[in-house]
């Protein structure tokens, strides 16, 4: 997760794409919104953006990085769950403790920025958790699939799928905690 690939072939980052979508974004569907809706959605734009960036670039973009993948990344996934919270737990590796922190991490501000978009509703905490999985799921699918066909070197992680999530729950503790302390504080 930590290790980047350099040089020629790879495609370091996608903030140039994500600066295309935002503008087609903000003229298509966001300039129309409030101020508080338009920045809360980017926010939700930029956490989910943040997410793609470090779960899938760089990204390989010529022959040589493709064979590069081919002969030296196996086509690996892990679906043994919690192996790796275990091993952490257990005193294990400080990488397998930094891998849970990133993966818990990086999903906080998307469960904010969900949460944020929809406090207010019935299911707040479902849509958190629903919206947290299913973007986890799709991370750790492209992963598989671009792992498959050599384009990144990224695996899929069953234990990331838990890990993401939780993360979004607790952006959604987050809110609500920061929430009922100011309802208390306006008292």
């Amino acid at each position: 997760m930590f290790a980047r690939h350099r040089g020629i072939g790879w495609l370091q980052t996608g903030i140039p794409l994500l600066i295309i979508i935002f503008l087609v974004a903000y003229f298509l569907y966001l300039k129309n919104m409030s101020r508080k809706q338009r920045m809360l959605k980017t926010g939700l734009l930029l956490s989910i953006w943040c997410i793609i960036e470090i779960t899938q670039f760089p990204m390989a973009i010529n022959n040589t990085a493709w064979e590069h993948i081919r002969t030296a990344h196996n086509f690996k996934y892990n679906l043994e769950a919690f192996d790796a919270i275990i091993i952490a737990f257990k005193g294990g590796y400080r990488l397998s403790i930094a891998e849970i922190l990133v993966n818990v991490l990086m999903f906080i501000p998307f469960g904010i920025s969900v949460t944020l978009l929809s406090y207010k509703g019935k299911y707040a905490f479902l849509k958190v958790f629903s919206y947290s999985l299913l973007l986890s799921v799709c991370v750790e699918l492209i992963q598989l699939v671009t792992l498959y066909y050599s384009l990144n070197v990224r695996i899929f992680d069953i234990n990331d799928i838990f890990l993401n999530t939780l993360g979004g729950v607790l952006g959604y503790i987050v809110v609500k905690l920061i929430l009922r302390v100011r309802k208390e504080f306006n008292r």
